[in-house]
């Protein structure tokens, strides 16, 4: 009975009732012609036509294609052949999270693969020369989630305008617009100290539920975001996979909205064996764009560990130690608490990647070779000329090498073929470690003796 209490508040507390700011949330379907609308998560859509009033627009709906993946938004669009503007109410002190919703699907004379727009905030710049179908493609999706955290920005008022190129053509499929809590305070810039980051603006990038199932919406912590699977991104070997029940995670220091419970409740780690564990980093990559700052975000809760020193380990981002000593213990104070720690990165114009990897220290000499990470944000930075803008599309380096093999679902260069045979083969030779390694220890346990960590 204890079980189905628990079971039941940790699903009431992750249901949309209780969206942070839920009474000054604006979800707006746009070109929605009649009332509003309601998806499957049972969140309320309203046209858009209230707060803009050009004419130079056209609105429309078309119907539900299953074949495709599609966003859990009404199906209705609207075009701009001229600059257009909403007027969208904000709170002048507060910190609110806005998106945008694109799916690239052909409409009467808008081919998608035309539109070339640029969309501004308040005179912040969301995107430059964008193209929803070719970002679309560079991701293997059917539609695109542009999400931003803005800064509060001292107005009433948050002025969206979509510009098309010369001779283009925008449209965006839904925008929403809600007050969020400000979970961004300050962050260690790496190689440097602490810098406060509260006043700046961040486009998400990435992130990550590492070591679980993709987070949908309705399942975050009442920000409706996305946390997804985090094995696209890892390079290397994979590690292992640790799991709990959700309603067993305890905050103690830190707000709720951070993160979800269940983003808590996985994690991947290394191993409790000492040669395994210091054969291999733990590494994630990530496409970014060049010349630009990130704000990295690393989430931690263990779930296995009880006591400081048992674990501690390395962070390097990019290659260089961004935390030389990580005890998640110490930080966050208990088992199945959760904890995080936030960093700042700079690139150059010639850093196109930035990689996050863990290895275990032995500088405390703690009592076991291990190392953990939970989740993981990464948000890119306003520069100094305000924009928050992407190449266009995001990853085409990716694509540029993958273009060259023509008629394969998921097209790969040599080199990715050679890396990934390179990898299996590693792996391999990992699992057959582990078996070997397992095998001594039992023969070990059944003569008398401890187990050799």
């Amino acid at each position: 009975m204890h079980t189905i209490i628990l079971v039941c508040l940790y699903l009431l507390s992750n249901s949309f009732p209780l969206l942070y700011g839920l009474s000054d949330s604006l979800l707006l379907a746009c070109g929605l012609i009649d009332g509003d609308a309601i998806d499957s998560y049972g969140r309320k859509w309203s046209p858009d036509s209230t707060y803009t009033n050009s004419s130079t627009t056209i609105r429309a709906t078309f119907p539900y294609d299953p074949s495709l993946e599609s966003p859990n938004i009404p199906h209705s669009i609207r075009f701009f052949t001229s600059e257009t503007i909403y007027e969208l109410p904000i709170k002048p002190d507060k910190r609110h999270m806005f998106r945008l919703h694109f799916s690239p699907i052909p409409y009467g004379n808008f081919d998608p693969e035309k539109s070339f727009f640029s969309v501004s905030a308040n005179h912040l710049l969301l995107l430059k020369n964008f193209n929803p179908s070719f970002t679309c493609q560079a991701l293997s999706k059917s539609y695109i989630i542009q999400e931003y955290s803005l800064a509060p920005l001292q107005t009433h008022s948050l002025s969206i305008i979509f510009t098309p190129s010369a001779g283009s053509f925008a449209f965006v499929n839904a925008m929403e617009l809600f007050q969020m809590p400000d979970l961004y305070e300050s962050a260690t810039i790496l190689g440097s100290s602490e810098v406060v980051v509260n006043e700046n603006h961040f486009r998400t990038m990435f992130r990550l539920n590492v070591g679980g199932r993709t987070i949908p919406p309705p399942d975050d912590s009442g920000l409706t975001r996305e946390w997804t699977d985090d094995t696209e991104f890892l390079t290397g070997a994979v590690g292992m996979l640790r799991n709990d029940i959700p309603t067993k995670i305890r905050f103690k220091r830190y707000p709720k909205p951070i993160a979800p419970r269940e983003l808590y409740a996985s994690s991947r780690y290394m191993s409790n064996y000492k040669r395994i564990a210091l054969a291999f980093n733990l590494t994630w990559v990530f496409q970014v764009d060049p010349k630009s700052s990130y704000f990295i975000r690393l989430h931690f809760c263990d779930l296995f560990y009880r006591k400081p020193n048992e674990i501690a380990f390395k962070i390097y981002l990019n290659g260089k130690v961004a935390e030389p000593e990580a005890d998640v213990i110490a930080w966050s104070g208990g088992k199945d608490v959760p904890t995080y720690r936030d960093y700042l990165i700079y690139l150059s114009e010639l850093d196109q990647k930035i990689s996050v990897a863990l290895h275990p220290s032995s500088q405390s000499k703690p009592e076991y070779m291990d190392a953990l990470l939970s989740g993981l944000e990464l948000l890119k930075v306003t520069d100094s000329n305000g924009s928050l803008a992407s190449l266009n599309p995001l990853r085409n380096n990716i694509h540029e090498e993958e273009e060259a093999v023509p008629d394969t679902k998921f097209k790969k260069s040599k080199t990715n073929y050679i890396t990934w045979g390179a990898c299996l083969g590693a792996a391999a030779i990992g699992i057959v470690t582990v078996v070997c390694v397992i095998v001594y220890q039992q023969k070990k346990r059944v003569n008398g003796t401890k187990p050799d960590y």
